[in-house]
């Protein structure tokens, strides 16, 4: 099992007060009732984060990967929104903390507070880069954007070519969703960066090549 580095987590998992479960790929992990009462903690895997209006429109919201947190947050608890969380991994291991549990252990020992305003934090900053590349004019900037965030969170380097190889947790339909645009535009983009050289795409396989990084210089590998 792996170790959490925040204190406050250590105790809960010490003590027994946590539950650990693992989730195949497209199935749902949590319920919007039980989104407020807990926090999960993304041991591996992939979580994708959706919402859908009464309208039936779907729309991604954030793609989370290990060691990353979702839950624990009320300010969503009248959204007329249907919140889901979705394992787009083969196997998504997730360990759940109840609020109840989180805060007695701090009225217990307040300086274990830190951590839970570090995950705040944390939050905050995900949410806060979400909406700086959704705010970017250019759709082919915010689909680089994305392809650079999916580099650090599941990319990996080729040593045989110097290339990023990533395996998308998202499809093309999905990816244009991710950055609100249609899929034809993200198509096209695809291709005009394919022609140009930059990357291979294939399936849900992105290959980010070396002169992506020199063309896009401020994109460092």
């Amino acid at each position: 099992m792996r170790t959490i580095s925040l204190e406050l987590f250590n105790i809960l998992i010490n003590n027994g007060m946590y539950k650990y479960c693992t989730y195949n790929q497209n199935e749902f992990i949590t319920h919007k009732e039980n989104l407020f009462n807990n926090m999960y903690f993304i041991v591996n895997g992939i979580v994708k984060v959706s919402c859908t209006h009464q309208n039936g429109q779907e729309l991604i919201l954030v793609v989370l990967n290990q060691n990353q947190i979702f839950g624990g947050i009320g300010v969503l608890q009248n959204s007329s929104s249907n919140y889901s969380f979705e394992s787009v991994d083969e196997k998504t291991t997730i360990q759940t903390f109840s609020m109840n549990s989180i805060y007695e252990n701090i009225k217990k020992n307040q300086d274990l507070e830190k951590d839970l305003f570090q995950i705040w934090r944390e939050k905050h900053n995900i949410l806060e880069e979400r909406i700086r590349i959704l705010n970017i004019k250019s759709t082919a900037s915010r689909l680089i954007e994305v392809l650079v965030e999916f580099k650090e969170k599941f990319g990996y380097l080729c040593p045989k070519t110097d290339n990023i190889i990533i395996n998308s947790p998202l499809d093309q339909g999905e990816l244009a969703n991710y950055i609100r645009t249609s899929r034809v535009s993200v198509n096209n983009i695809i291709q005009k960066l394919k022609c140009e050289s930059l990357i291979d795409y294939q399936n849900q396989k992105i290959v980010l090549k070396k002169d992506f990084f020199n063309y896009y210089g401020s994109y460092q590998v």
